[in-house]
């Protein structure tokens, strides 16, 4: 097989650069999960063969074996192009190393991603974009695809053709959860990113060393996903969680900067609040329980300051409570107060002038969500250890059965208590 860069044409890309920054990996890690997905898996197995023979690229057939892991990698890389499809700012693009090494913790071999990745480019069912080196301020016309190394690994993207052949099978992207489920044993419970940079879509993600504090967030996250995957849940598959943190790279990081828990762009975490209302959980209806104004009502907490359950934060008497959240958004998110005049600033800040010590206190959004997601997970591994209640994170949110709400809303205030020394104002929403 040719290299890649001998593959691409020196001429500019058809494509927005912006959509290959911010795909995400394919981490192949799924597996068919209903019968649909299984028979497709099948008829694209025996498409793919019917045209290497054709092509003249296969002669003999599949041993057993063989066959199986092929079946393992189309199953793999089929569940990651229909996830990517759900990734708009994408346009459906995917990521993925041809790297040997980096294939020991997935479903598929090296040997069939690359032919897959040939065949069904030729076939007209994958979009490639090999990989390719380009500079760092790179905009759609600066293009080195002929630089023996390469900094973007070759992204991938299903085509109308291949998204109508799995629609045939009653598959779509939106339906994914239902036909395919990550597995387990092969899901990273922990994701760190670097320090976002300036005009970067997101940040890289980079590798971490094992440590007792890493490998304790691990297993946390683990026993949540295990806990999860023995509910059925009316959007089928269940959800393989895992924490992002952020800022990884600075000196003597502590894994206190992000932290909350995430899901492929076809989880529940990323419908909208509407969409969520119809979840069940083992046949059962359910409600989410939402902290109200989570980040600041921590805020007093690690200031001392005391306020009255159930009260409004946002609200301030003549200023708009739209306008009052997103300033408080705005100094929270930066860890300072802006030095500009604002007059919605200043009523927020003889509110609540301890927002002034943020940036002494080294305190910001990511540090914050650093302390919510760990009163989220203790949350969750308390309702599963001690109640045996199933319950799916949404940041500052949870879903939990009907029959639950009094026993999660309680141990959701005393985990936050706990950590914040105030109480949250909570509201359940059916």
């Amino acid at each position: 097989m040719q290299d890649d860069r001998q593959n691409m044409a020196t001429v500019k890309p058809d494509f927005e650069p912006e959509e290959l920054r911010v795909a995400n990996m394919a981490s192949l890690v799924m597996l068919p999960f209903s019968e649909d997905a299984h028979s497709v898996v099948e008829a694209i197995l025996r498409q793919t063969i019917s045209f290497q023979r054709k092509q003249g690229r296969r002669e003999r057939g599949l041993t057993a074996s063989s066959a199986r892991s092929l079946k393992a990698t189309i199953a793999a890389l089929l569940g990651d192009l229909l996830d990517a499809a759900l990734n708009t700012e994408a346009n459906g693009y995917c990521w993925r190393e041809s790297d040997k090494g980096k294939f020991k913790n997935t479903l598929a071999t090296s040997r069939h991603y690359e032919t897959l990745k040939e065949e069904w480019h030729l076939m007209g069912l994958m979009d490639v974009v090999p990989g390719f080196r380009g500079s760092s301020d790179w905009d759609g016309v600066k293009y080195y695809p002929d630089m023996p190394h390469k900094r973007w690994a070759t992204r991938l993207r299903a085509t109308p053709l291949l998204l109508n052949v799995l629609a045939e099978h009653g598959i779509t992207p939106q339906t994914v959860t239902l036909h395919f489920r990550q597995d387990l044993k092969k899901s990273k419970p922990l994701t760190l990113r670097a320090t976002k940079l300036k005009g970067q879509a997101k940040a890289r993600v980079i590798q971490y060393p094992k440590t007792a504090v890493s490998e304790a967030l691990e297993a946390d996250v683990t026993e949540i996903n295990a806990f999860l995957s023995e509910w059925e849940y009316s959007f089928g598959a269940p959800p393989v969680l895992y924490r992002l943190f952020n800022n990884g790279d600075t000196a003597d990081y502590q894994w206190d900067m992000g932290g909350r828990f995430y899901g492929s762009a076809s989880t529940y975490l990323n419908w909208k609040s509407e969409g969520r209302k119809g979840i069940q959980i083992g046949g059962e209806a359910t409600a989410e329980i939402d902290i109200q104004a989570c980040q600041l009502t921590l805020l007093h907490g690690l200031f001392g300051v005391g306020y009255e359950v159930g009260t409004d934060l946002y609200q301030i008497e003549g200023t708009d409570r739209d306008d009052v959240k997103q300033t408080i958004n705005v100094i929270v998110g930066n860890g300072r107060v802006s030095s500009r005049s604002d007059p919605v600033q200043d009523k927020v800040l003889d509110r609540y002038p301890f927002l002034y010590d943020l940036e002494d206190r080294g305190l910001n959004s990511l540090r914050l969500q650093a302390i919510d997601s760990t009163i989220m997970n203790q949350t969750l591994l308390t309702l599963k250890r001690e109640y045996n209640i199933p319950a799916l994170p949404v940041h500052d949110c949870l879903i939990v059965r009907i029959r639950d709400i009094d026993s999660a809303q309680e141990v959701f205030g005393d985990v936050f208590y706990e950590h914040s020394d105030v109480r949250p104002t909570m509201t359940v929403e059916r």
